[in-house]
């Protein structure tokens, strides 16, 4: 994908910014806010696509002029009303992708000379919102320093929050020497009533302490905020930290480079120029990396409206799987999401928490009607350090889509989207699927070798931080002081 000069596509004033410079005009491209379809109409899109006579395309903002005599019709014939759905359901919510009268993509690139005015805002912007960046680590001695002090030089020492696994002492020391509070997962966790959750049905019987990983990690921290009042009111930025090109990590480099992957000021540009709600920002990759195929490969099988919908709760899981159909790169790891919003949803403990995050946000979207997941294209390729070799990189992937499928199955058996799950949905769930193996065909480590079979097992889904304080299965002020403690 080409990425463009501003030039290219013509520009407008639109703010004064003076927080780098005083008096410097922003000039922003006419089509880094995506305003073609509006956030507001997402819901009726969904709608319309799937049920036809449930709106009206002028309600939409769809023009549906046809040539004389023929229809929008859907009785097996495409039309432009169908397509220009497709469009609106499909390309909403994205920033700083354009599309040139010729056909040509491309994105916007903050580092860009031409760019110079937009980052600035796009910074100063993420620099004076509520924001707080959790850094899950786990053995990454060689990159989080790096990570911790590109996000530390973008909203302040005080608002990033590094949180040890407890696997790696060394990683743990140098995140402790950036001077940004490392919260020890271990020492949270034992915090949490794992006798009461069992007790109450929540957890298996045979769970004698949480085990887990990326998601367990990413709960600690969220834990760590809640007992410090952190979590209401702010955007809680997750940050990977196996990253080697994260982004300028001095004040004397503030722009960077084009090589420099830079999340965090992509995933300001929906802060920076709103256009509506925001819940969520994710980041969408471009060029190659890891693939997400298999996931919305899962997804499809609800999508597809050759399946017939017999009842409401499949209808659901089909509108659910438009919402999620429209999220370009599922398996991020950098996004944004609103604090109270994290504090009322269930978690999971393993790797599947990206899924989670998806399916629970685009049920939100679903149930208000409007388009709070803004996706930021980011043009520099993440460079991750160390190999995930074949079996266990897609013995990853095939994970997050059994784990889709799940959440699809028991959607459509409680007619309740995943946000809406209370303790005893979330039992249920890990009694039929929380904590078992599983077993997936992968590609082998080698070129031209046979495929082989891995095992991998699955975390089990907790209730929501929220649900935990109601029932006195965690202890906020023990949290507090263990984080107190140096």
């Amino acid at each position: 994908m080409e990425t463009l000069s501003l030039s290219t596509i013509g520009i407008k004033p639109v703010i004064q910014a003076d927080w780098f410079y005083p008096e410097v005009q922003v000039l922003v491209p006419d089509m880094l806010i995506p305003v073609q379809h509006p956030t507001t109409k997402y819901g009726a899109v969904v709608d319309a696509l799937i049920d036809p006579e449930s709106s009206s395309p002028e309600d939409l903002f769809i023009d549906v002029s046809v040539p004389v005599a023929e229809r929008a019709s859907y009785n097996g014939h495409l039309s432009h009303y169908e397509e220009l759905l497709g469009r609106a359901l499909t390309e909403t919510g994205v920033y700083n992708a354009f599309e040139l009268p010729t056909g040509e993509r491309g994105n916007i690139h903050l580092q860009a000379p031409e760019a110079a005015d937009i980052h600035k805002h796009a910074l100063r912007a993420l620099y004076e919102a509520p924001v707080e960046v959790v850094a899950p680590f786990a053995r990454e001695p060689q990159t989080i320093e790096k990570v911790i002090r590109y996000a530390a030089h973008r909203v302040g020492n005080d608002r990033v929050h590094a949180v040890n696994s407890g696997l790696d002492e060394e990683s743990a020391e140098k995140a402790r020497q950036t001077g940004v509070e490392v919260m020890d997962q271990p020492r949270i966790l034992r915090h949490v009533d794992i006798d009461l959750l069992r007790r109450m049905e929540i957890l298996p019987e045979n769970v004698a302490s949480l085990g887990g990983s990326k998601g367990l990690t990413m709960l600690a921290g969220l834990l760590g905020l809640e007992a410090q009042g952190k979590l209401d009111g702010r955007y809680i930025v997750f940050h990977d930290t196996d990253i080697i090109n994260p982004g300028p990590d001095s004040l004397d480099d503030l722009r960077g480079s084009e090589e420099d992957y830079a999340a965090l000021d992509y995933l300001a540009l929906p802060l920076a120029y709103p256009v509506g709600p925001v819940t969520a920002i994710n980041i969408v990759r471009t060029g190659t990396g890891r693939n997400n195929e298999s996931w919305h490969g899962e997804n499809q099988h609800q999508l597809d409206p050759i399946h017939t919908v017999r009842t409401k709760e499949q209808r659901l899981a089909q509108i659910l799987a438009h919402h999620l159909g429209s999220i370009v790169w599922p398996l991020t790891g950098e996004r944004l999401i609103r604090g109270d919003i994290l504090r009322n949803i269930p978690w999971t403990t393993d790797m599947n928490i990206e899924t989670l995050l998806n399916v629970t946000l685009a049920g939100i979207d679903l149930r208000s009607g409007e388009r709070g997941i803004m996706q930021v294209a980011d043009p520099a390729q993440k460079s991750e350090a160390g190999e995930s070799i074949p079996p266990r990189e897609w013995c990853l992937l095939y994970g997050c889509e059994s784990g889709l499928r799940t959440y699809f199955q028991t959607i459509q058996e409680s007619g309740r989207l995943l946000h809406e799950w209370d303790p005893v949905d979330i039992g249920i769930y890990n009694l039929y699927y929380g904590n078992r193996s599983h077993r997936t065909i992968t590609k082998g480590r080698y070129d031209h070798q046979p495929n082989v079979v891995t095992k991998y097992k699955r975390g089990l889904l907790l209730p929501s931080i929220n649900s935990l304080i109601q029932i006195g299965a965690v202890d906020l002020e023990g949290i507090r002081q263990e984080l107190m403690r140096k």
